[in-house]
């Protein structure tokens, strides 16, 4: 049997974004070229572009984990930068959303 969460993580959820016209041929050439459909390649190319963010993300912490002083051999700096976001999400609800 499947799972309902196995079912969630197979939605597809619809994004519309526009090309300017040499990369829709470039996707197109591509799509030809690789037997690939385009859209298979953009939702690779998504994946390449989070993947490097997070690769970025991960060398950020490391980068602060050897560095000396004030922070060094911190092991809070997750939920540090976490609490700071959370509260950044509040004041942006506060000013932009104050129903």
């Amino acid at each position: 049997m499947v799972s309902r969460s196995d079912n969630l993580s197979k939605v597809l959820v619809r994004k519309q974004f526009l090309l300017s016209a040499e990369q829709s041929a470039r996707l197109k050439a591509q799509a030809v070229a690789s037997g690939m459909t385009e859209t298979d390649i953009v939702r690779a190319g998504i994946e390449l572009a989070l993947a490097q963010s997070q690769d970025e993300t991960v060398a950020w912490k490391a980068g602060w984990e050897r560095a000396g002083g004030l922070w060094a051999g911190r092991d809070d700096l997750d939920a540090f930068y976490e609490a700071r976001r959370e509260a950044r999400r509040l004041r942006h609800r506060r000013v932009f959303d104050p129903s």
